[in-house]
């Protein structure tokens, strides 16, 4: 991560899994602060009465998560490199023209 860039960013966010029944997995809640659910709220478009995320909006949540897996990884924390890789990646599929609405 370079150290000159002009920014700073904190993201206050946490995945927590959520049980709902034995037969019930891999669901999980994301827990953010409200400056990011407002940002996901401004995103939020209605496709056939449900709700979905612009890929703009999605592209920003990967970026985030992105950064957020390289500062730990730079500070000795164990990283999926397979999770780095799908959150750069992603953004390049969702960044693909025609994509963004």
């Amino acid at each position: 991560m370079r150290d000159d860039l002009d920014y700073h960013l904190e993201v206050k966010t946490g995945i927590v899994p959520v049980h709902i029944d034995d037969d019930t997995f891999s669901l999980s809640a994301i827990l953010m602060d409200e400056d990011f659910y407002k940002f996901m709220m401004t995103g939020r478009r209605t496709v056939d009465r449900i709700s979905i995320l612009t890929a703009d909006h999605i592209i920003q949540f990967k970026i985030c998560a992105w950064l957020n897996l390289t500062k730990k990884k730079s500070l000795g924390e164990h990283v999926n490199s397979k999770d780095l890789k799908k959150q750069k990646y992603d953004v390049f599929r969702l960044w693909a023209p025609g994509l963004l609405f």
